[in-house]
C-alpha cells in the first residue's frame, strides 16, 4: 500500500521548515546540510519560509548572488537557433 504522507524528502523539509519558520537561512542550513536530496528539500523550505519572512530575510549576499527571473511578459525570448 503506498504512502499518503509524501516523499521523505518532504516530510524533512516540512518539518524543518516549520521549526525554523522565523529564520530563513537557519532553515535553509538545516535542511541543506544533510545527506539526500538536497536542492528540493531547500526549495520547498525556502519557499515555505520566505511567505512567513519575507524576502527580506533572505541574505543580500544570497540575493546578489541570484540569477534574474525573466519577464515572462517578454515579447522577445530567445530561441535555441540563437
Amino acid at each position: 500500500m503506498a504512502s499518503t504522507a509524501g516523499s521523505p524528502g518532504a516530510r524533512f523539509a516540512l518539518w524543518v521548515a516549520v521549526r525554523h519558520l522565523s529564520s530563513y537561512e537557519d532553515a535553509i542550513w538545516t535542511g541543506t546540510s544533510q545527506y539526500g536530496d538536497r536542492d528540493t528539500v531547500g526549495a520547498i523550505i525556502g519557499g515555505i519560509v520566505v511567505l512567513a519572512t519575507g524576502e527580506p530575510a533572505i541574505p543580500v549576499l544570497w540575493r546578489a548572488a541570484a540569477e534574474p527571473v525573466p519577464d515572462p511578459l517578454a515579447t522577445e525570448l530567445p530561441t535555441l537557433a540563437e
